[in-house]
């Protein structure tokens, strides 16, 4: 950099690679974190405790994959395009979201019918897909705020 220039380039470059750097960490300890959670949930359940928590998580999570089916995204990039129409928008996926997860639960409900799923674990499969749901719902209803940037 010359003594006359006022190029931002540097500057900007230090702050991209502060924002990765930054990001990086931010996964890494999200991941640890995750990691003793896990260990610390299996130890205070016990290897039985454990294996039911971890079938009920997956089954759980699987059946809401339905109802996540990328309207978070769609919500993101059509509200970006148009601010105006946020309410519309964000109303219309919603209700989308909720014919999923009407759809994900009477699914969930075909399986344990046709003794697919294990009715012993009804009530903890149950609170997993149910919390699955609440939080899908809860990321969904966050856009609009992003949106805005009125976190």
């Amino acid at each position: 950099m010359t003594p006359g220039n006022t190029s931002n380039e540097p500057i900007l470059g230090i702050i991209a690679d502060r924002r990765l750097l930054l990001s990086i960490l931010s996964v890494s300890f999200r991941g640890l974190t995750a990691l003793f959670v896990v260990i610390a949930i299996s130890r205070v359940l016990g290897v039985s405790g454990f294996s039911d928590f971890t079938y009920s998580l997956v089954a759980g999570t699987l059946l809401a994959l339905i109802v996540d089916y990328g309207l978070e995204l769609k919500l993101t990039r059509d509200a970006a395009l148009a601010q105006h129409q946020l309410s519309e928008l964000t109303v219309r996926t919603t209700l989308v979201k909720m014919l999923l997860a009407l759809l994900a639960i009477g699914f969930f409900l075909a399986l344990l019918a046709f003794d697919v799923l294990d009715q012993g674990r009804y009530p903890l499969l149950v609170a997993m897909l149910m919390a699955q749901i609440l939080y899908s719902f809860s990321r969904h209803l966050l856009v609009p705020f992003r949106i805005r940037s009125k976190y």
